[in-house]
């Protein structure tokens, strides 16, 4: 286990989060990583949407085709050319 030690200058951030630790019965601690993992999750999402957004656009401009498109023009009996 490694150690971290946060200082925290915000008064009003840290007597929220003592609060709601308070509230959720849980050690300050426990909140804090929760808080951590869920926004490195986060920024994980947000660079796989950003990433994907990249690669279909780079897709769109070599001549492929949105297949959410394609497929719902299909459905509707057209015909979707490029």
């Amino acid at each position: 286990m490694q150690r971290l030690v946060l200082n925290i200058d915000d008064e009003e951030l840290l007597d929220r989060l003592e609060s709601e630790a308070e509230r959720r019965g849980t050690p300050l601690q426990d909140l804090v990583l929760e808080a951590l993992e869920w926004w490195v999750q986060a920024m994980e999402v947000a660079q796989d949407l950003a990433d994907s957004e990249t690669s279909l656009a780079e897709y769109e401009l070599e001549g492929g085709i949105d297949a959410f498109k394609y497929f719902r023009e299909r459905a509707r009996g057209g015909d979707l050319q490029g």
